[in-house]
């Protein structure tokens, strides 16, 4: 997978989970409906700049335009918040305190844009991603960011 071998880049700082099964013990509201509860993850990269969620695409804008499917800028979006509802029920930390969950729609073919309707989804293409997360400032401790991937590695698909 191209996507793999492009994070694998990135300096061992990084931690790269892949095909992150996250599911929580109820449903949510998401949208004014109580209709979220779990989510098949791409990709999660952890480091002291952040918990990364990656959702790669190899699809046009016409594409999913033109299909029934579910945008790709929504699914990242229910994906983020579901990842974010994990972290915070596993770590304990108090609402201020959770870290954020940055959203990356990886758009293989470098064709799909930023959707105002989804202010916390970005768009990146394959070329710029590694440089989207390392340029990030730090946020969390080394100590963060061990307890993380403790906490994400039990949902990685088998």
């Amino acid at each position: 997978m191209r996507a793999l071998k492009k994070l694998s880049e990135l300096s061992d700082d990084y931690h790269i989970l892949c095909g992150i099964r996250a599911e929580l013990p109820h449903y949510v509201t998401y949208n004014g409906r109580k209709n979220l509860r779990s989510a098949q993850l791409d990709f999660v990269v952890i480091s002291k700049k952040g918990i990364i969620l990656i959702e790669v695409k190899n699809w046009s804008d016409k594409f999913y335009r033109e299909t029934n499917k579910i945008r790709p800028h929504e699914q990242v979006d229910r994906a983020g918040r579901v990842l974010w509802i994990v972290i915070k029920t596993r770590w304990g930390w108090l609402k201020t305190q959770t870290p954020r969950v940055t959203s990356i729609l990886l758009s293989i073919q470098g064709n799909m844009k930023c959707d105002p309707n989804y202010k916390f989804v970005n768009v990146c293409d394959l070329d710029r991603i590694n440089y989207f997360i390392e340029k990030r400032k730090e946020e969390l401790t080394d100590k963060d960011v061990e307890k993380l991937v403790t906490i994400l590695k039990d949902h990685v698909s088998k």
